[in-house]
Formats: C-alpha cells, structure tokens, sequence
C-alpha cells in the first residue's frame, strides 16, 4: 500500500483518532490517580525526579521499539507510547502547582486542624487548578503531535 492510498483513506486517520483519545483518557485517569499532596511531597520529589528526568526527554518514536517488542501488537504499542510521552506534563505541572501552594495556607491548615480530605479539597484542589489545567493542555497538544 503507498504513501498516497493511506493519506486518502479515511479509516487510517479515524483510527489514529481512537488511538489518540484512548492513550489520553489512560493519562488523564493515571494523573487523577496521583492526589496532588502525592506530588508535592519532597521526599517523593527527590525521589522520582532522576527517574523523570531520565525518561521525559525521551522522543516517542524512541518508545515505539520498545512498546512493540513488549506488547507484541501495533495498536497498543501506539497507545502505550503517546501515553509515556504525554504524562510528563500533567505530572511535572502538577507537582509545580503544589509546591506554589503558599506555605502560610498549610500552616492555617494545620492550626485549624482539618482532615486531609478538607486541606486538599480546600486549599490545594483549588491551588493547584491552574497548573493542572494547563498540564492537561499541555499533553493533548503533545498527544495530538505524536
């Protein structure tokens, strides 16, 4: 099949579409999995940060081989690789948004002695919004380059 009968096809775009959706839906739901005190945490910040740093600038074309080899199936291959290459966003803005959190709101936090569920609901859910919203943009617009 040439270059040309896979351009007019319209199933192949279709399909690169579906491939797409379904690898940001896996991110998305793996970034609402990590609450965000997860990764404002310094402990877990010192922890993860070599490993991120290993892998975030990796290119997906590079994750192709990688993801074939282990899945053994063209299709979740490609979504197991938009997924990887998207993630780092979310994740990285996220934990930015935390770490702005003001101090003095935890410290009121503390005094007041709210549950976890009240300081994040309360006090980081809306902090950290922002950040959030844009690392979401961030990797639709790098799932959608994939």
């Amino acid at each position: 099949m040439s270059v040309v009968k896979i351009r007019k096809d319209p199933g192949h775009t279709a399909t690169g579409l579906v491939i797409r959706v379904k690898a940001g839906t896996r991110t998305l739901l793996l970034r609402l999995l990590l609450p965000p005190p997860l990764l404002g945490s310094p402990f877990l910040n010192r922890m993860t940060a070599p490993i991120i740093s290993l892998l975030r600038p990796v290119s997906p074309l590079a994750w192709l081989p990688v993801a074939l080899y282990v899945l053994k199936e063209a299709q979740l291959a490609a979504s197991w690789a938009i997924f990887i290459s998207s993630i780092w966003p979310m994740i990285l803005n996220t934990a930015v948004g935390v770490s702005k959190v003001p101090q003095d709101f935890m410290n009121v936090a503390r005094v007041l002695n709210l549950s976890e569920w009240k300081i994040f609901s309360k006090i980081l859910f809306p902090a950290t919004l922002p950040y959030v919203v844009t690392g979401v943009r961030l990797s639709i617009g790098r799932r959608l380059r994939t």
